[in-house]
């Protein structure tokens, strides 16, 4: 096992399946700059990045280089407990908000690391949600590191309040007869 003292010691993955995204990027930024950390990355026993290259690449950007290191076999789950934040302030309801938002907007998959990964470990990457590769080219996702062409179809979520589960369903059924005379778009 290699010792872990600094931020320099983490090796960036280099077949990291998300390319990540600008705007993900900025969101991240603006995250750490207002209000620190908030999760913990992962490493493996050689300080690979397993999850979290684009944190550390934005730690180094705003030079917060200062590590906490818990070693762990994974049969404890990690809490990351901030002591100087309260769920119900400004700060701690908009540390949920930037941790789903830098999520949901900071995903650009690699289709060619994941092709790659999934054939030399075979992994099923559909079984993990991932969408099937054959559908890439219609879905206008990135391709490595290229943006889609310009004329590639669009693919976008629609974000359902927590309030409003309950009717998800209904939702999604409007969704459907908005598009139902496109006969070429396609829902998840």
């Amino acid at each position: 096992m290699a010792k872990l003292k600094s931020i320099d010691d983490l090796k960036f993955d280099e077949h990291n399946f998300n390319k990540h995204t600008e705007e993900g990027m900025d969101l991240l930024e603006k995250s750490v700059r207002e209000h620190n950390f908030g999760r913990s990355i992962l490493v493996d026993k050689d300080n690979n990045i397993i999850a979290g290259n684009g944190i550390v690449e934005t730690a180094k950007k705003l030079d917060k280089t200062k590590i906490k290191v818990v070693e762990t076999t994974g049969e404890e789950l990690i809490v990351v407990k901030r002591t100087d934040v309260d769920i119900n302030s400004k700060a701690g309801r908009e540390m949920a908000l930037a941790d789903n938002a830098t999520a949901s907007n900071n995903l650009s998959w690699s289709k060619e690391e994941l092709s790659e990964i999934a054939d030399e470990f075979d992994i099923d990457v559909e079984g993990w949600g991932v969408p099937d590769f054959e559908e890439w080219g219609t879905l206008g996702l990135k391709d490595d590191a290229k943006e889609p062409e310009l004329n590639a179809p669009l693919r976008f979520s629609v974000l359902i309040p927590f309030e409003l589960k309950e009717k998800e369903d209904e939702i999604r059924e409007c969704v459907k007869t908005a598009v139902a005379d496109y006969d070429d778009v396609k829902i998840k």
